[in-house]
Formats: C-alpha cells, sequence, structure tokens
C-alpha cells in the first residue's frame, strides 16, 4: 500500500474510537484535495467499531502501527510515494490537511 505511485493517507482509529467520523471525513477531504491521486485508509486498533465507514479498514490489532507511527487517536498521516511522511496532524483539522494538499497538489 506504501511506496507505489500514489500518496496514500492514514487515519487512525485507536482505543475508544471518538474519532472515527473526523478520520472519515478527512479521508474523503484528502481524496478530494488530491484530485482522485491519493488512496486513504482507516487503521483501527483492536475493538474498534468500523462497520459504518465507507473507508477501507486496516486493523492494528497488535498496535504495530500505533507504535511506529506513534499514533495517537484521531491522527492523519500522509505517506508519499518515496515512502516519506509528508504530513501528520489531527483529523478535526481539515484546514491544515487542506493547505497541505493545495501545497502539495496545486
Amino acid at each position: 500500500m506504501l511506496g507505489r505511485d500514489r500518496h496514500t493517507l492514514l487515519g487512525y482509529a485507536g482505543e475508544g474510537a471518538t474519532a472515527v467520523a473526523d478520520l472519515t471525513a478527512a479521508a474523503a477531504a484528502a481524496v478530494e484535495g488530491a484530485h482522485g491521486e491519493m488512496d486513504a485508509y482507516l487503521v483501527a486498533g483492536p475493538g474498534v467499531d468500523t462497520r459504518w465507514t465507507p473507508v477501507p479498514v486496516l486493523h492494528d490489532g497488535e498496535g504495530q502501527f500505533a507504535a511506529a507511527y506513534h499514533a495517537v487517536e484521531g491522527q492523519v498521516f500522509v505517506v508519499r510515494p518515496d515512502g516519506y511522511l509528508g504530513y501528520r496532524g489531527d483529523a478535526a483539522d481539515l484546514d491544515a490537511l487542506t493547505r497541505y494538499l493545495k501545497a502539495t497538489f496545486s
């Protein structure tokens, strides 16, 4: 999923998963802001209910993603095609994400 020819947004839903709606909105905004040139996934920690989200879900059952990215509930990460992290922020802050996307995909 990473290191291909497209950017990838990863939204983290950890324990409690109070930010699933914000992560879903951030994923939609990212795909739109990247003019369809970005894939988006929700990374779900153990016990997170993701049945209603339209975003493809990756399960982080052992916490490897959370540990590697130092992820906290409600964060989004944009991984560039070269594998480097291009953006890290709060899913609820769509303005900051949109500014990054405009600078990257203008």
